[in-house]
């Protein structure tokens, strides 16, 4: 793991996520938190914010740039959907009662996920630490009896 092969916008979309997940952990409406106050989307909540967890673990630890470019292009549409989801359940409520701090934290979460999600997907520079240093030693050929040129006799 080479954590400086991280790209900002990795570090602040996998930040986006912690937050996302503790959000749900939160009161949304009333006295019901994320994982109380709905069915389905919590799921699609907690698979977004690992999703995107998942984008900085994969950002240090694959030697390739190409990884985490998938990802993040697989991440954008989950995390699209889901902010539709927590914008329109943020309008309309699926339960009575107030909103309360963990709806208004997972909406924030959310599309600033989205923002970041894209910001680094759109991002094409590299950390120096996934760039390719190939250094080639040359050695000579051997002599025709089979000696070393590169060794002294």
């Amino acid at each position: 793991m080479d954590l400086r092969r991280v790209r900002v916008w990795d570090w602040l979309t996998g930040l986006a996520g912690l937050v996302l997940l503790g959000s749900l952990f939160l009161d949304w409406y009333g006295s019901a938190s994320g994982w109380e106050a709905f069915s389905f989307v919590d799921i699609l909540l907690a698979v977004t914010a690992v999703g995107a967890v998942a984008l900085l673990v994969a950002a240090a630890t694959q030697r390739t740039a190409a990884v985490p470019q998938v990802m993040t292009a697989l991440l954008i549409s989950v995390v699209f959907v889901a902010a539709i989801l927590t914008v329109f359940r943020l309008i309309d409520p699926p339960v009575d009662g107030d909103r309360a701090i963990g709806a208004w934290l997972g909406t924030a979460a959310v599309l600033a996920l989205f923002f970041l999600d894209y910001r680094s997907m759109a991002d094409r520079t590299f950390p120096h630490a996934m760039r390719p240093r190939l250094e080639v030693e040359v050695v000579p050929t051997p002599t025709p009896d089979g000696q070393r040129r590169d060794v002294p006799s």
